[in-house]
């Protein structure tokens, strides 16, 4: 025993710790230290321009939504405690809404999207006509993709990709897109006398 209480090492224990220190993530160096520096496995950023070429097409997916919540609406009216002249009525109501929705974006024609961070400005080619959109923003809400922006006439228009419409690759170069687009201030985020 030493004069703190502790035990004085053997021989063969001293030579132990001697030969290596131990290196843990939780002590010293750690892991670090033994495998050396860590290599970047990423590009650094550049602050150049990015443009890409996206399509979009009408999605199976909400088609497939859109028949199912027009089906539980009409379920949903007829369990409820309505009187059978008023559930006939919204039922057609729901039914008909249901299939205006479905052929509405049914009916909707496949785009070939070129988006330009640089200015914020969308060109849709549709088969027979173009569209440029101006004050371009990107939103991404879980799997779902939107393109949000501004017409020739000032109206707001928007596009939705749904996973079974957007590949992997092509979420990532609107990702990067995003990234890039210069910020828009609507004029309903401005206080008020601004």
């Amino acid at each position: 025993m030493t004069s703190f209480g502790l035990q004085q090492m053997r021989q063969k224990e001293a030579f132990s710790y001697a030969c290596s220190t131990a290196r843990t993530i939780s002590c010293g160096d750690g892991a670090w230290a033994a495998n050396g520096p860590r290599n970047r496995n990423f590009m650094p950023s550049s602050n150049e321009s990015l443009n890409c070429r996206i399509d979009w097409r009408p999605s199976g997916s909400l088609l497939l939504a859109i028949v199912a919540l027009t089906g539980l609406a009409v379920v949903s009216v007829w369990l409820s405690a309505m009187p059978w002249p008023v559930a006939l009525l919204c039922t057609l109501t729901c039914l008909s809404q249901g299939l205006h929705l479905l052929r509405k974006e049914s009916a909707k024609p496949a785009a070939s999207i070129f988006l330009s961070s640089d200015s914020g400005e969308a060109l849709l080619n549709f088969p027979d006509w173009q569209q440029s959109w101006t004050q371009v923003r990107i939103l991404f809400r879980g799997p779902l993709a939107s393109l949000v922006g501004r017409d020739g006439l000032g109206q707001g228009r928007r596009l939705l990709w749904w996973p079974d419409t957007l590949p992997a690759s092509a979420r990532r170069q609107l990702r990067l897109v995003a990234g890039r687009l210069p910020a828009t201030i609507s004029p309903m985020a401005l206080p008020p006398g601004s």
